[in-house]
C-alpha cells in the first residue's frame, strides 16, 4: 500500500512536469508596461535635447560673477543627470531585451556568497543531480526534457558567444570549490527560468555592476546564505537593497547537513545527515530576526515571510519522497511551483511595472539627486540670476550715462569758453565737442564692457555725430536795448545822462574797470547825444556773445547721444550674454514641468498594476 504523503511530495519530476505546463502562461504580460515604457523613454529623449541647451544658449561668455558660477553649475547638474538618464536607459533596454528573451517564464535569479552551493542547487533544479554527469544529461536530451543553459553576459562587457556556446554543450553549471563565476548564466526549465549571477561581495567592481543590473529583471530574486555563517553583512545590505527596490524575495539557508561517520561491517562509512533540528531552528530564528529588523526599516516583500534551509547533497543521497521532504527541496519546489502558477503572471507584470516605477524616481529625483528636480531647482536659481544682473547692468548703466553726462558738459563748456570767434569756428567747435563727446563715452563703454564680459574686442564704441545744425553753433553777439526821453529840460543834463549811460555799458561789456572809461566816454560826448536826442529815443549796446547759450545747445544734444549710446551699449550686454541665459532657463522650466508633471502621471497608473 502506497504511502499518501508520498504523493504529495513534490519530487524534481512532478516540479519540471508542472513548470512545463506553464510555459504559455506567462506570454504578453508584459504589453501594457512596454506601452508606458516608450512614452516614457520618448518624453526623456525630448526632453534631454531640451536641457542640453538650457546652459548652452550661444550668449558671449560673462566674466566671472554670480550668473557665471550658477552657469556652470548648472552645466554640470544637468551633465551629470543626463549621463545618469542615459546609463539609466541603458540598463533597461538591456532588461527588456533579457525579459523579451524570456518572456514565457517566470524569472527568478539567485544571489548569494560563494560556498553557498549555488551551483549546485540549480544543477539539482534542473536535474535533480548538483552535478549530473554525461549520461544523466544526454538522457534528458533523448527525452526533449534537457533544461536549456545559456551564458548572456559576461563582466566587464565581453561577448558571451563563446561561452554561451560552452555552457549550453556541457548543460549544466560547473560546479568547484569556489562556485565563482563572472557571468549572467542560467537555464529554462518550462515557465521557470533561473538565473545565477555573480554573487554578493564580488570582489570585482565589474562583477557587482552586472549583477546588479540583471537584478532588475527579475521577477523574483532568491537569496541563498550558508547556515554556517548565515546573515553577513553583504546578504542583510543585499536584502536590504532589493526590499527597498521592492523586489519579491525568498531567503534559503543552504548546506544544512553534516557528515557523520559509522563503521559497517568494520569499515568506517561516511553518510550524509541532516543538522539537528536544535541547529537548523536556531539558524533560522537568527536570519528570521535579522530579515524582519531590515523589513521593518525598508518593507518590501519576503515571501511567505519566512526563511527555510535545504541540503541538495543530503536530498541527493536520500531520492526517496521521504529524503527530498526532509532535506527541504520538495517544499522549495513546491514553493517555486506555487508561486509560479498563483503569482507569476502578477510578477511579471510588476517586476517591469516596479522597474519603470524605480526609472520614473530616478529621472525625476525622487529617490537620489540630479534628477528632474534638481534640474528645476538649479534653473530657477540660473532664472532669478539672470534676472539680478539684468537689474544690476541697467543700474549700472544709468549710472555710467548721468556720469557721462556730467563730464560732458564741463568739456563742451571749456571748449566753447577757449574757442576762437572766426570764420571757421563752427566746424572747428562741432569737430572738438564730437570728439571729446566720443571720448567720454566710449571710456564708460569700454568699462561697463570690461565689468560684464571676458571678450571685448567686439565692444567698440560707435562715432558720435553731432545732431545740431551747423549754423547753431555760430558765435553771434549779444545786444540790449536802452530806451529813454529826451525834452529840452533833460538837455540841459545830457552830459549827466550821457556819463551815467555810458558807466552802465561800460559795466555789462566790460565789468568794473569798463564803467570808469564808459564814464569819461560818455561824458564827453553827453551834451552832443543830449542835444541830439530828442523825443523817445533807443540805443543797441553790444553786452558780449552767445557762447553759454551754444554750450547749453551742443552739450544737450550730445548728452542725448551719449545716453543712447550708452543704453545702446547696456541693450546689447543684455542681449547678448544675460537675456540668452534667463530665457532659455524659462523655457526650459517649462519644459521640465510639463515632463515632471506627465512622468507622474504614468507613475500613478502603474501603481494600480503593484
Amino acid at each position: 500500500m502506497s504511502d499518501p504523503r508520498a504523493e504529495e511530495v513534490v519530487t524534481h519530476e512532478r516540479f519540471a512536469e508542472r513548470m512545463r505546463e506553464l510555459a504559455n502562461k506567462f506570454r504578453d504580460a508584459e504589453r501594457t508596461v512596454d506601452k508606458n515604457k516608450d512614452r516614457v523613454l520618448h518624453a526623456l529623449d525630448d526632453v534631454m535635447q531640451s536641457v542640453a541647451s538650457a546652459t548652452s544658449s550661444g550668449g558671449t561668455e560673462l566674466k566671472d560673477s554670480p550668473l557665471t558660477d550658477l552657469r556652470k553649475e548648472s552645466e554640470q547638474t544637468i551633465e551629470q543627470a543626463v549621463k545618469q538618464w542615459r546609463a539609466r536607459v541603458d540598463r533597461m533596454e538591456v532588461n527588456t531585451a533579457f525579459r523579451a528573451d524570456f518572456g514565457d517564464s517566470l524569472l527568478l535569479l539567485v544571489h548569494g556568497l560563494v560556498k553557498t552551493g549555488k551551483s549546485s542547487l540549480g544543477n539539482f533544479v534542473a536535474y535533480g543531480h548538483h552535478n549530473p554527469d554525461t549520461q544523466a544529461i544526454e538522457a534528458r536530451r533523448s527525452a526533449r526534457q534537457a533544461p536549456d543553459y545559456f551564458v548572456r553576459a559576461l563582466a566587464g562587457g565581453e561577448e558571451p558567444m563563446e561561452a554561451d556556446a560552452a555552457l549550453s554543450h556541457a548543460g549544466k553549471f560547473e560546479v568547484d570549490a569556489e562556485e565563482a563565476t563572472n557571468a549572467i548564466q542560467g537555464f529554462r526549465l518550462g515557465g521557470l527560468t533561473w538565473v545565477d549571477s555573480p554573487g554578493l561581495g564580488s570582489v570585482t567592481e565589474a562583477n557587482g555592476k552586472l549583477a546588479q543590473e540583471y537584478t532588475e529583471a527579475a521577477d523574483l530574486v532568491l537569496i541563498l546564505m550558508n547556515m554556517a555563517g548565515a546573515g553577513r553583512r553583504p546578504e542583510l545590505e543585499a536584502l536590504r537593497d532589493l526590499l527597498r527596490r521592492g523586489k519579491p524575495v525568498m531567503v534559503l539557508l543552504t548546506r544544512a547537513d553534516d557528515v557523520e561517520n559509522d563503521v559497517v561491517d568494520g569499515k568506517v562509512v561516511s553518510k550524509r545527515v541532516m543538522k539537528s533540528e536544535q541547529a537548523c531552528a536556531e539558524a533560522v530564528d537568527w536570519v528570521s530576526q535579522e530579515l524582519a529588523e531590515v523589513r521593518q526599516k525598508e518593507g518590501g516583500e519576503v515571501l511567505g515571510d519566512e526563511v527555510r534551509y535545504v541540503s541538495v547533497l543530503f536530498a541527493e543521497t536520500n531520492p526517496s519522497p521521504e529524503g527530498l521532504e526532509r532535506s527541504g527541496l520538495a517544499h522549495l519546489f513546491s514553493r517555486l511551483f506555487e508561486v509560479a502558477a498563483n503569482d507569476g503572471v502578477a510578477m511579471k507584470r510588476k517586476a517591469p511595472a516596479r522597474n519603470l516605477c524605480a526609472f520614473i524616481d530616478d529621472v525625476l529625483g525622487d529617490t537620489g539627486t540630479g534628477g528632474v528636480t534638481g534640474i528645476l531647482e538649479q534653473l530657477e536659481k540660473l532664472r532669478r540670476e539672470a534676472e539680478s544682473a539684468s537689474e544690476s547692468l541697467r543700474q549700472r548703466g544709468r549710472l555710467a550715462a548721468e556720469q557721462a553726462k556730467q563730464q560732458l558738459v564741463d568739456k563742451v563748456e571749456a571748449t566753447i569758453l577757449s574757442s576762437a570767434k572766426d570764420g571757421d569756428q563752427a566746424s572747428n567747435l562741432k569737430a572738438e565737442c564730437e570728439k571729446s563727446a566720443h571720448e567720454i563715452v566710449s571710456h564708460h563703454i569700454g568699462k561697463l564692457v570690461q565689468e560684464t564680459i571676458t571678450d571685448v574686442e567686439n565692444a567698440l564704441s560707435r562715432s558720435i555725430e553731432l545732431d545740431v545744425a551747423r549754423d547753431r553753433c555760430v558765435f553771434e553777439d549779444v545786444t540790449r536795448r536802452v530806451s529813454y526821453q529826451a525834452t529840452a529840460r533833460a538837455r540841459a543834463a545830457g552830459g549827466a545822462l550821457g556819463t551815467a549811460l555810458g558807466a552802465l555799458i561800460g559795466l555789462l561789456v566790460a565789468g568794473p574797470p569798463g564803467a570808469a572809461v564808459g564814464a569819461g566816454i560818455g561824458g564827453a560826448a553827453g551834451g552832443f547825444a543830449g542835444n541830439a536826442l530828442a523825443g523817445e529815443r533807443e540805443v543797441e549796446v553790444v553786452v558780449g556773445d552767445n557762447r553759454g547759450e551754444v554750450a547749453e545747445r551742443i552739450a544737450s544734444a550730445l548728452s542725448r547721444e551719449v545716453e543712447r549710446q550708452i543704453e545702446q551699449c547696456v541693450a546689447d550686454l543684455m542681449n547678448g550674454c544675460v537675456v540668452p541665459v534667463g530665457r532659455q532657463a524659462t523655457i526650459v522650466v517649462k519644459r521640465l514641468k510639463q515632463f515632471d508633471q506627465s512622468l507622474r502621471n504614468i507613475r500613478r497608473k502603474l501603481g494600480e498594476i503593484l
